[in-house]
């Protein structure tokens, strides 16, 4: 599902190679995931850097923007991420065209992760299982549980 995803926000998945290893009597497959360099931190140890372990209003609007670009990007293609959270979201370096003064998140582009628990909602018309941490659910999530 990830390699079909391609967006500026989306942290690239580059290939995906397998290799069949068999320990003892038990065959398994395993799965080495090569992903698009990112020259950034996650989203959570950034915040762990700000003053007060907030950003501010600006860094905030950059940030959700991109965010929001990326998981629009995602359901018009019917795919639901499911696990959104500080860790899966990592922040890139732009390249160029920022001043000196320029707030140290501004100067990033987000890069979404971490679609280990994504699933296509079009061929599945109700999400039933509840996944994600507790701390990222939304309010009505919970009270179902």
């Amino acid at each position: 599902m990830h390699e079909d995803l391609d967006n500026q926000y989306i942290l690239k998945l580059v290939e995906v190679f397998r290799s069949r290893r068999s320990p003892s009597s038990i065959r398994t497959e395993l799965a080495f995931h090569v992903l698009e360099y990112c020259n950034g931190n996650s989203l959570e140890a950034e915040l762990s850097l700000c003053p007060e372990n907030r950003f501010s209003v600006k860094e905030t609007q950059h940030i959700m923007k991109q965010l929001l670009r990326a998981l629009s990007y995602c359901h018009f293609r019917g795919i639901c991420h499911r696990n959104i959270n500080l860790k899966q979201v990592l922040l890139s370096m732009k390249s160029s065209g920022l001043s000196a003064t320029t707030s140290r998140i501004l100067k990033y582009v987000i890069k979404l992760k971490g679609f280990k628990k994504a699933t296509n909602f079009k061929t599945q018309l109700t999400l039933n299982s509840v996944v994600g941490d507790v701390a990222f659910r939304a309010p009505e999530v919970i009270i179902y549980e």
